[in-house]
């Protein structure tokens, strides 16, 4: 949150340790992102690209992950 750039070799990632089902938005976030929700084996359950900044609409998969992966918009492709 409250980023105005990250760069383009760099990502953050978000382990929760055990696997959980999680939802994220953007309300404070000012870069789109791709996010990659991945399970323990680091398997990509789902992949949600260019998320708007500022959105309060909360995105996840539907199913348990133990991480997600923020990365810079048009990466994951």
């Amino acid at each position: 949150m409250h980023r105005g750039e990250m760069a383009p070799d760099h990502g953050m990632l978000f382990d929760f340790m055990t696997p959980r089902r999680v939802a994220f938005w953007m309300r404070n976030t000012f870069i789109p992102l791709d996010m990659l929700f991945l399970k323990s084996d680091g398997e990509i359950v789902a992949i949600i690209e260019n998320v708007t900044p500022h959105s309060e609409d909360t995105v996840g998969p539907d199913r348990p992950v133990r991480a997600v992966l923020e990365l810079n918009a048009g990466v994951s492709r």
